[in-house]
């Protein structure tokens, strides 16, 4: 069986994980501008991704709450046929009438998909009611721990070193 070879440029025996072939500096090895202007970066960075996936989310829902075209025909002719007005014709009640099918022809996932977006979803939070009095009837047991020879004479004398000397 053939060994794993190591990365191209893995920088092997540069110092302790110098996989990089050397060049990454930690952070509490550089200068405070330089920490600086690297956290600039990633928060420009942060920014720019934060903002894309904004644009997503706000396409997507552009696109779910818009007509479906005329040309589609097929797709409005079975909303037509699930009993959907001409109003209602929407991209969002689309899928969620193919999903409604999908669900009713024994499609495990479109049901979820359904009852999840009706709002039936199960609550997944565990609410816990009790009362708690001063005296407690409950046990607590714990593992039994192996003991060397010393602990064993530190227990028949009490744990008291002073008293091993009385006796």
């Amino acid at each position: 069986m053939a060994t794993k070879r190591p990365y191209k440029n893995s920088g092997a025996g540069k110092g302790k994980g110098a996989r990089n072939g050397g060049t990454l500096i930690t952070l509490d090895k550089r200068t405070p501008e330089e920490r600086r202007k690297i956290a600039s970066m990633g928060g420009k960075a942060s920014a720019v991704k934060a903002k894309r996936e904004r644009d997503l989310k706000k396409l997507a829902q552009e696109f779910l709450n818009m007509d479906v075209a005329a040309t589609q025909a097929t797709i409005r002719n079975k909303m037509a046929a699930l009993g959907l007005a001409e109003d209602d014709m929407f991209y969002a009640n689309a899928i969620l009438a193919a999903m409604i099918v999908r669900a009713s022809n024994g499609d495990v996932n479109a049901a979820k998909f359904v009852r999840d977006t009706a709002g039936f979803n199960p609550e997944e939070k565990v609410n816990l009611n009790a009362e708690v009095s001063e005296k407690s009837d409950v046990l607590i047991y714990l593992p039994e721990i192996e003991k060397d020879e010393d602990e064993d004479a530190d227990e028949e004398t009490g744990g008291d070193p002073d008293r091993d000397n009385e006796q």
